[in-house]
């Protein structure tokens, strides 16, 4: 038997199931990423050392990893398997075409430099690559 109740997050009126701690999918994705960035925060500290680039570059990946999983639940797959109701061009073509929209806004500085910018080009640059790999096996 699954226990359904409203996500604690406050603000959510999702319903969330208790095997996620009585918040919904996407507020237990977030919270999680949160408790990770906490703890790897207090595992720099503790060391007293910098950390390498190659670090940072591991911390933004687990970031944008998190990114596409809360898309992923609140969207569902709509970048591999979109619903096609205007445009009929396929999976692959969508992605690119939101890649295109991302750098334009950046280029025409509407949207600045900003890390969500970055991270929202990494995950569609991720799902294109995840979908193109599925094309040639």
């Amino acid at each position: 038997m699954l226990w359904v109740d409203r996500c604690k997050t406050p603000g959510c009126e999702e319903m969330a199931l208790v095997n996620f701690g009585y918040y919904c999918k996407a507020c237990h994705t977030k919270t999680v990423a949160e408790q990770h960035a906490k703890i790897r925060e207090h595992m720099r500290r503790g060391n007293g050392q910098a950390m390498s680039t190659v670090d940072k570059a591991c911390e933004f990946l687990d970031q944008v990893k998190e990114l596409l999983k809360s898309k992923n639940a609140s969207y569902g797959d709509s970048a591999g398997s979109p619903l096609r109701i205007f445009s009929k061009s396929d999976a692959t073509a969508g992605i690119r075409v939101r890649i295109d929209d991302k750098l334009s806004r950046v280029a025409r500085g509407t949207q600045g430099y900003q890390e969500d910018t970055v991270k929202d080009l990494v995950g569609y640059l991720a799902l294109l690559q995840a979908m193109e790999g599925d094309k040639h096996g």
